[in-house]
């Protein structure tokens, strides 16, 4: 079973059925032998093979995914390792760390403005693996110019969008499921004198988006893909919004590139709904939805730097956060970090940013 398990997650030539068969399989007995389950539930998927009749979820599009129901687990971990941040990596894993709730809730929190600035060096208000170098990069590959229309889907606190308004005029439409995101993100908007340029709504953007057809230039998706069911139809409505040629620019932090266990696919998917992918899939499903990829370039890095820094940073303002948090959402959020920095500085689960074009 073990050296079946290293075939299927190593090989994207081996045929399609077989790797999720053999993946479920694997995966879901570990997390019957390994896991203690309370009643709810979060959600994990693994994207790489075409739809099948045996999914346990109805996906709506040629996509099939494997389900893990975590269900509130505490997974343990074994070894009782500690990082360099002083966080025990055997402790349980927390399936359902609060990262986006209490990080928008309480943006403005002095200690937390001092992580985002020790973590990305310019605080652009981001909450994801983004610095303000690679913000510039993907900006000049679309060179959004004055009045462009522009979508961000996954906008979190608005920050970038803000940061990209004043910098090329742009006029920039963001959406979150998040209704203290988009809150935090308007409120911004008014305070830095932008709300003419950039507007946040609450939607959800795994479903149809609700824009007219060809009403961007430009869509935005940085660190949130992976958060989105049904990437098919995700990348659908990406396409139907822009204008004939228009551009999008996405990361997906959760590539698949090397053996994961249970109890890591379990403490790196704590935050929320995770869809892991493969890079051949993202390319599959983009060239199915009608976008020609331009380039799609290995960003694995700066998931590595970004989350040590940041668990770092938190580590020094623990009793600050612990008020704030309480201490086993601290600790999860710790724990999540840990395995973030452990998975991609040893190029296991890796990060890409894509560029394509509507063909």
């Amino acid at each position: 079973m073990a050296s079946q398990s290293r075939h299927v997650l190593r090989s994207v030539h081996v045929d399609a059925s077989v790797a999720i068969a053999s993946v479920a399989a694997i995966i879901c007995a570990q997390l019957v032998l390994r896991f203690r389950c309370s009643q709810k539930s979060t959600s994990t998927r693994i994207v790489g093979a075409a739809a099948t009749e045996n999914r346990s979820e109805p996906c709506g599009s040629a996509m099939c995914g494997l389900w893990l129901r975590s269900h509130n687990c505490y997974g343990s971990i074994e070894g009782h390792e500690t990082s360099s941040a002083g966080v025990r990596t055997g402790v349980p894993v927390m399936a359902d760390v609060p990262l986006y709730d209490r990080t928008y809730a309480r943006f403005g929190l002095p200690a937390r403005q001092q992580v985002r600035h020790e973590t990305y060096g310019e605080d652009l208000g981001q909450n994801s693996w983004l610095t303000v170098d690679e913000w510039n990069a993907m900006i000049g590959w679309i060179t959004p110019r004055h009045r462009s229309r522009v979508l961000d889907v996954g906008c979190g606190s608005g920050g970038p969008d803000l940061y990209l308004a004043q910098q090329t005029g742009a006029q920039i439409v963001g959406i979150d499921m998040n209704a203290d995101a988009v809150s935090t993100a308007n409120a911004a908007a008014a305070e830095s004198g932008l709300a003419s340029l950039a507007s946040f709504q609450q939607a959800d953007a795994s479903t149809a988006l609700p824009f007219a057809d060809g009403s961007f230039d430009a869509v935005f998706c940085i660190d949130a893909v992976n958060h989105l069911r049904n990437r098919l139809r995700v990348f659908q409505e990406w396409h139907r919004v822009l204008k004939p040629h228009g551009q999008v620019v996405f990361t997906d932090p959760v590539v698949v590139t090397g053996l994961l266990t249970n109890e890591e696919i379990a403490a790196r998917t704590s935050i929320g709904i995770f869809v892991l992918s493969l890079l051949e899939e993202d390319n599959r499903l983009l060239d199915q939805a009608g976008f020609d990829l331009l380039r799609s370039d290995d960003s694995t890095d700066n998931v590595a730097t970004v989350a040590r820094r940041w668990l770092e940073a938190r580590a020094v303002r623990r009793q600050e956060l612990e008020e704030d948090e309480g201490p086993t959402a601290f600790e999860g959020m710790q724990q999540f970090l840990t395995i973030v920095h452990t998975l991609a500085a040893e190029r296991r689960l890796s990060r890409y940013t894509f560029l394509a074009r509507v063909r």
